[in-house]
């Protein structure tokens, strides 16, 4: 099973938590949709935007902005994570591209 069919059959959310970073850590783009979704859960929201900001492709930085509110300081902390990710591959158009808000 992969990691993505596992957080869609759920779990409890240290098992989603789990998931979760290990999708970010592979850089998971076809995982956006399903990472984005767990924003809203105060107990997987930082996991979630961590893993976003390590995807840092533009669906994960809209799922991001999308996320960004008083209350949800771990979405603005997945969007610098992702400013990050883009600075770091050497192309900081990319980055003013994906990011306007930020740079």
């Amino acid at each position: 099973m992969s990691l993505r069919s596992a957080l869609t059959k759920g779990g409890d959310d240290a098992w989603k938590i789990g998931l979760i970073n290990a999708l970010g850590q592979k850089q998971d783009a076809e995982a956006v949709s399903l990472i984005a979704a767990e924003l809203k859960n105060p107990t997987t929201v930082l996991a979630a935007a961590q893993a976003l900001g390590r995807i840092a492709n533009p669906d994960a930085v809209e799922a991001l902005w999308s996320a960004v509110n008083p209350k949800n300081t771990a979405a603005a902390n997945g969007l610098v994570e992702a400013a990050n990710r883009l600075l770091a591959k050497g192309n900081p158009a990319e980055c003013e591209n994906n990011l306007p808000k930020i740079v």
